[in-house]
C-alpha cells in the first residue's frame, strides 16, 4: 500500500513537472509571430542589428540574430556579437555591492563617509542604499561633465574628485532621481573597500563565476573582437553613435560600461536564479522598491526598476544603447533584447505580449480605480474618433488615430502599429486615461490622461501626466468611412 502511494505521488510530481516544462515551451506559431514582428519593426525603424533570447533557468526557449553588427563592413550579428548593454550594467554593480555586504566588509545604511572619509559634508546623510536606489540627491551627469572632452584617460580618483563637486538636488531619501553619478560613487566604494580596481573586481567576482566568458567593461584603448558598432537615427538616416561614452577612456564605469553577448547574459540570468552569487535574503533586498522619507514607494530597487503587477514580481531595465532586460521570476522567464540603435522604440513589450508572459497592468489599475470609472456615451466616442497630430514638451511629434473596437463602445489609440489593445478608459472627471495592456510600460508615461479642451476648434485634447500638461493631440481629420 505504501509503495503504491509512493508511486502515485511520484507520478503526480512527474505530471506536474512535465506540465510546468510544457508551459514554458514556445510553439512554432508563436516563434514565427515573434520573428515576423522583429523583421517588420527593424525595417520600420531602419535598425542595423539585433539579437534576443527568451530563457528559463539557463535554458534557451527562443533566440535570434538579425541584421548587421557593423554597417560599414557588413558584419552580421552572430552569437559572438558583443553589445554595449549600457545602464543594464547598473544592477551588476549593485550585485557587486551586495557581495561585499555578504563578505561583511560594508553595510548599506551607514553614511558613505564611513568608506569615503574625504567625502563632502553635504554627503553626510547619503548611504549606499541611497546610491543604489537613485535617492541620494546626486544629479545624473553633473560630475561626469568631463566626458565632453576627448583624447584623455580619466582615473578613478579623477572621476571621484569631479563628482565631489556636485550639488545635491534634494535631501537623501526625499525623492527618486536617476543618477549616473550616484552609481559611479558606488563603483568607487567597491574599489576602495575591496582594494581592487573596479574592473578586476567585476571580472573576478561577477563575470568569471557567472561563466560570462566574453563580457568586459568598456575600454577605448583595447581592440575587442566582435564588438558591435553603435548607431543612432537622424533625419538624414542612421549614423554612427559617437556619444561621449564612446569617446573617452574611464578607469571606472559602474553606471553603464559592460559589453556582453547574448550568451553571456543567458549565463548571468541563470546565476541570478540560483544562490551562486547572492543569498535569497540579498536578492529580496535588491528586488524591493525603495520607500522614500514620506512613506511612498518608488518603482526602483537596487539597480532594477521593480514592481509587483497582477501578483507577479517584475524586474526591468533598459540601456541608452538600445538594450532591454526583463525578468519575471514568478514565471521563471527572462527576455533579453540587444540592438545597436540608440534610443529606439522598444521590442521587448511586444515579444512578451506575443508569448503570453505579460502580466496585465490594467488589471491592478482597474481594481484600484473602479469607483472613478464611467461608461462613455456612444456620441462621445463618435466625436473623438479620427486622425490627430500629437506633440509633447519632450519634442515628440507623430500622427495617431483614435479608433473604436468592433463593438464601437471602446475607444482606442492607434500609434501606427495597428494595435487595438491600447484602450482609453473614461473617468468621472470627463478625462480619458491611457493605460495600455502592453508591458512593460514606459516608466515615464504611465497613466497619461487625455482631457478635451473646452470649446476647442479644431478638437484638441491635453495630455496630462501627474497633474501637469505635457502636450496635446489636435484632430486633423475624420477616419475613412470604410475602415477604422
Amino acid at each position: 500500500m505504501k509503495i503504491n502511494l509512493l508511486i502515485l505521488l511520484a507520478s503526480c510530481f512527474l505530471a506536474i513537472s512535465n506540465y510546468a516544462q510544457q508551459s514554458l515551451e514556445i510553439s512554432k506559431a508563436k516563434a514565427k509571430e515573434v520573428d515576423a514582428f522583429i523583421k517588420k519593426e527593424m525595417k520600420l525603424q531602419h535598425m542595423p542589428g539585433m539579437a534576443y533570447a527568451v530563457v528559463s533557468n539557463g535554458k534557451t526557449l527562443l533566440r535570434g540574430n538579425y541584421g548587421y553588427a557593423s554597417l560599414e563592413y557588413k558584419v552580421p550579428v552572430s552569437d559572438s556579437s558583443r553589445f554595449w548593454i549600457a545602464s543594464i550594467s547598473k544592477h551588476m554593480t549593485c550585485v557587486a555591492i551586495m557581495l561585499l555586504k555578504q563578505d561583511g566588509v560594508l553595510e548599506l545604511d551607514v553614511p558613505i563617509k564611513t568608506y569615503l572619509p574625504d567625502a563632502p559634508e553635504t554627503w553626510n546623510d547619503i548611504t549606499i542604499r541611497h546610491l543604489m536606489t537613485h535617492t541620494s540627491g546626486l544629479p545624473e551627469y553633473e560630475g561626469l561633465s568631463y566626458s565632453n572632452k576627448i583624447n584623455k584617460e580619466y582615473s578613478a580618483d579623477e572621476i571621484y574628485e569631479n563628482i565631489k563637486k556636485d550639488s545635491l538636488l534634494f535631501k537623501p531619501g526625499e525623492k527618486f532621481s536617476y543618477s549616473d553619478d550616484g552609481m559611479t560613487v558606488l563603483g568607487y566604494i567597491i574599489h576602495k573597500v575591496s582594494g581592487m580596481s573596479f574592473n578586476d573586481f567585476m571580472q573576478q567576482r561577477i563575470f568569471d563565476p557567472s561563466n560570462m566568458q566574453t563580457a568586459y567593461l568598456m575600454d577605448q584603448l583595447v581592440i575587442h573582437p566582435n564588438q558591435v558598432t553603435g548607431y543612432r537615427a537622424t533625419k538624414n538616416g542612421v549614423v554612427p553613435d559617437r556619444n561621449s561614452g564612446r569617446f573617452i577612456q574611464e578607469e571606472i564605469q559602474p553606471a553603464g560600461g559592460v559589453f556582453a553577448s547574448i550568451d553571456d547574459m543567458i549565463h548571468w540570468d541563470a546565476a541570478l536564479n540560483t544562490n551562486l552569487l547572492l543569498t535569497e535574503e540579498s536578492k529580496t533586498m535588491m528586488y524591493t522598491p525603495y520607500t522614500l522619507n514620506n512613506g511612498k514607494q518608488t518603482d526602483y530597487g537596487f539597480g532594477w526598476f521593480t514592481t509587483t503587477i497582477d501578483n507577479q514580481l517584475v524586474l526591468y531595465h533598459t540601456g541608452t544603447s538600445g538594450s532591454e532586460f526583463l525578468r519575471l521570476p514568478d514565471k521563471n522567464v527572462s527576455i533579453i533584447v540587444f540592438t545597436n540603435l540608440a534610443k529606439r522604440k522598444h521590442f521587448l513589450s511586444k515579444i512578451s505580449d506575443i508569448l503570453g508572459y505579460s502580466p496585465d497592468e490594467r488589471k491592478d489599475f482597474l481594481e484600484k480605480n473602479r469607483s472613478n470609472i464611467t461608461n462613455p456615451k456612444k456620441n462621445e466616442i463618435n466625436t473623438l474618433v479620427g486622425h490627430y497630430n500629437l506633440k509633447d514638451i519632450y519634442g515628440l511629434e507623430l500622427q495617431i488615430r483614435l479608433i473604436t473596437k468592433e463593438d464601437n463602445t471602446t475607444l482606442c489609440i492607434d500609434f501606427g502599429d495597428g494595435e487595438t489593445s491600447n484602450e482609453l478608459i473614461k473617468l468621472n472627471d470627463n478625462s480619458w486615461i491611457y493605460y495600455s495592456r502592453r508591458f512593460p510600460q514606459s516608466w515615464h508615461s504611465r497613466e497619461i490622461r487625455y482631457k478635451q479642451v473646452k470649446n476647442s476648434n479644431p478638437l484638441t485634447l491635453n495630455l496630462i501626466l501627474n497633474g501637469k500638461i505635457i502636450g496635446s493631440i489636435e484632430k486633423i481629420g475624420e477616419l475613412d468611412s470604410d475602415k477604422n
